[in-house]
Formats: structure tokens, C-alpha cells, sequence
């Protein structure tokens, strides 16, 4: 059988008498720059705001937060690791800890390429 579009090929591998197949939308994985990104955010966090955790801590209390999963398979709650994530999802977790660390914390976190976050990162390093 020739599968000319991809309806074709997905309406194929759905009704095939053997699933063998998991079909799911093609997504990039996330980039470095936004994983170096969410990094700095935690130091920033921690460095800025007297949280009492540091960077790696609060990576694992942010993850808890916003990327539990619940498995209906094993019927357990998981939390998806960072490097799992695509780069919408990782907009999206990015995103989420801004708008807490704002609501929460009252701290303004800054986008990757305001200067004041660029000072911060050379002086990281």
C-alpha cells in the first residue's frame, strides 16, 4: 500500500491490526541555551531571595511543582525529568517559575538577554 501524506501514513499505523507503532508529533528537544537558562534561573533564586535552598534543591522543588505527571498505567504520580522535555515544554516549566518566583517572591526574573541577567551570568562565571 503506498501512504502519500501523513494522514495517510497516521490513519495506516491507527487501524493496523498490530500496534506497534506510537505515533506522536515531531518536537525539538530543548536547547542548550534554554537549559543554561532555567539554571541560572535556580541560582538566581537563590542567590536573590533568601529561600534557604540552594540551586539544585530548588531545580527538584520547581520539577515537583510543575512537571508531576500521573502514570493511569501504574496509577502513581512521576515527576518528567528536564532533559525529557522539548523546547515548548521547557518554555512553558521556564516560564511558570518566572511567573511564581513574580507572584510568590515578588522577584522579577530577567529574560536571557536583558543585561541585568548577563551581568549576573559573567559574574557567575
Amino acid at each position: 500500500m503506498k501512504i502519500g501524506t501523513n494522514e495517510e501514513l497516521i490513519e495506516y499505523l491507527q487501524t493496523a491490526r498490530k500496534r506497534l507503532y506510537k505515533v506522536k508529533a515531531f518536537s525539538r528537544s530543548r536547547s542548550i541555551p534554554q537549559n543554561s537558562y532555567l539554571h541560572l534561573i535556580f541560582e538566581f533564586i537563590a542567590d536573590y531571595w533568601d529561600t534557604w535552598h540552594t540551586a539544585e534543591e530548588l531545580k527538584e522543588i520547581f520539577k515537583a511543582k510543575f512537571l508531576r505527571k500521573y502514570s493511569y498505567k501504574f496509577k502513581t504520580n512521576y515527576i518528567k525529568p528536564t532533559k525529557e522535555l522539548d523546547s515548548k515544554e521547557m518554555t512553558s516549566f521556564i516560564e511558570q517559575i518566572r511567573v511564581w518566583a513574580r507572584d510568590f517572591l515578588s522577584l522579577d526574573i530577567p529574560d536571557p538577554e536583558e543585561k541585568r541577567m548577563l551581568e549576573y551570568y559573567n559574574n557567575k562565571i
